[in-house]
């Protein structure tokens, strides 16, 4: 039964589940975080299991119809901003809207990283409502602002989606990227070579 105390239950076992790991974080654990007596077994009042709660907060964030914010099309002298080519300036602004939503789901990468290997349903869950979908429509936007590299659409988007993912995790980790690129420089590179192969007399 939906209510505040599940409420609680999910939120305290996600985050719990990002930070701990999903196997290191015990129900008295989630229970203790949601505020609840830890080992009376609180958390079962709302799902019959631990799996049970990463199942629940992972369907909810793995929302087929999420909202993937794109490329979108160019905004007139906006696009123009500080002297950048368009491209440059829209393909910037996806990788920055890639690396805020990364980190807004922040506890759902680390358990996507560390966990669901072991949980090959909701491993397959998240290719299917999150992985692909992302790729199929940057592909298609790709292919749409550069017709004549349609052929190289596909892959560039795994590498942007992958280059913009390692910086997350790297970052992530050791907070900030080991090999001492600052996020700015990353992403501006990152773009710059995407914008080079897509549009040459853009760069």
């Amino acid at each position: 039964m939906a209510g505040p105390g599940r409420d609680r239950v999910l939120a305290s076992g996600m985050r719990l589940f990002g930070e701990r790991g999903y196997a290191a974080t015990t129900v008295a654990m989630i229970e203790a975080d949601a505020g609840l007596t830890p080992g009376a077994g609180g958390l079962y009042a709302h799902f019959p299991s631990k799996e049970a709660v990463l199942r629940v907060g992972l369907e909810a964030i793995l929302q087929p119809e999420a909202e993937l914010p794109l490329l979108g099309p160019p905004d007139g002298d906006a696009a123009e901003a500080g002297g950048e080519p368009t491209l440059i300036v829209r393909l910037e602004a996806v990788a920055r809207a890639g690396l805020a939503r990364l980190e807004h789901d922040r506890d759902f990468n680390r358990i996507l990283i560390r966990d669901l290997r072991n949980l090959p349903d909701l491993l397959q869950l998240t290719a299917d409502r999150e992985i692909r979908p992302l790729h199929t429509r940057l592909a298609a936007e790709l292919a749409a602002a550069a017709p004549s590299r349609v052929g190289d659409a596909t892959a560039l988007a795994a590498v942007l989606i992958g280059a913009i993912s390692h910086l997350w995790l790297m970052t992530d980790v050791f907070g900030s990227h080991p090999a001492g690129v600052s996020a700015e420089d990353y992403v501006s590179m990152v773009v710059r070579c995407a914008a080079a192969l897509l549009d040459p007399e853009e760069t």
